[in-house]
């Protein structure tokens, strides 16, 4: 998700922009990643989840509180 520097009325780097996608994941250690559900959580108090595609995979996966958050491995893979 991208908001127009304009609308704001200053200039953003674009390293400083954080992808929906990413912005959910906390790093855990060199390797692994973790899916926060507060940090879904944010972005559904506000009421953007109809734009940024929230699926019903993810609606379940909040729901389910007694089940650790999710953990991933990730990798580089070269092509």
């Amino acid at each position: 998700m991208r908001f127009s520097e304009d609308s704001f009325g200053m200039d953003v780097a674009d390293d400083g922009i954080i992808p929906t996608s990413e912005f959910v994941w906390a790093q855990l250690s060199d390797t692994t990643m973790t899916l926060k559900r507060e940090l879904i959580q944010l972005l559904l108090d506000q009421n953007i989840d109809d734009r940024i595609n929230i699926t019903e995979p993810l609606r379940v996966y909040m729901s389910k509180r007694e089940v650790p958050e999710i953990v991933a491995l990730r990798s580089l893979v070269r092509g």
